[in-house]
């Protein structure tokens, strides 16, 4: 008796979670319909996670084009790192360029990010160390970890500004208190434990 209890308890509360997924699902849908640009992007990240409704990476990139066209910064971003995977659409490193510099613009840390590795590898543009340097210290300054190593590893480099081995021990140890894991790495393998006990 006590089993057959539980049993019907524990099928409603699933039929009521199902319920309710369904029902947010349904109401992001409508939101997204309507233009409301992060409920646009939230349901591109549904499509292409496969979250409630089956992995449909053209879908994906259909409403994620649909907010950044917006001028959401998130969506910008992630339309720009769209284009140069090519998930849901061709590859295309022009438009990833394009897309990835109006999310830096407004301020993206992930997106000065991979506008910096743009810059650098020359990837939709020129190569161009100088703004290498300029996208990823933006980016490291707002606690990116991954900008932070790249810029210790500029500094150390001198790529795209002069080397200041001060400043690359500054934004080693900052990524690494962040948890980029690389820094510890670099940090060992150039010693830079010596030059921060001189400054």
């Amino acid at each position: 008796m006590k089993k057959s209890i539980l049993l019907i308890i524990s099928s409603l509360l699933f039929l009521s979670i199902i319920i309710y997924y369904v029902q947010s699902l349904d109401s992001l849908s409508k939101k997204a319909e309507n233009g409301d640009s992060v409920a646009q992007l939230k349901l591109a990240e549904k499509y292409l996670k496969g979250q409630g409704v089956p992995c449909d990476t053209t879908k994906a990139f259909y409403w994620t084009k649909k907010s950044a066209e917006q001028g959401y910064a998130d969506a910008q971003y992630s339309l720009g790192w769209m284009y140069i995977t090519g998930k849901g659409v061709l590859i295309d490193p022009a438009k990833a360029f394009y897309w990835t510099k109006k999310s830096a613009e407004q301020g993206n840390a992930k997106a000065q990010f991979l506008l910096g590795a743009m810059y650098d590898n020359g990837v939709g543009t020129l190569t161009d160390t100088k703004q290498a340097f300029y996208w990823n210290e933006k980016s490291a300054e707002q606690g990116y970890a991954a900008a932070q190593y790249e810029l210790g590893v500029m500094y150390y480099n001198g790529e795209g500004i002069l080397t200041n081995i001060k400043q690359s021990v500054y934004w080693i140890k900052q990524a690494y208190k962040n948890g980029y894991k690389d820094a510890g790495q670099f940090w060992k393998e150039h010693k830079l434990w010596k030059y921060e006990a001189k400054n």
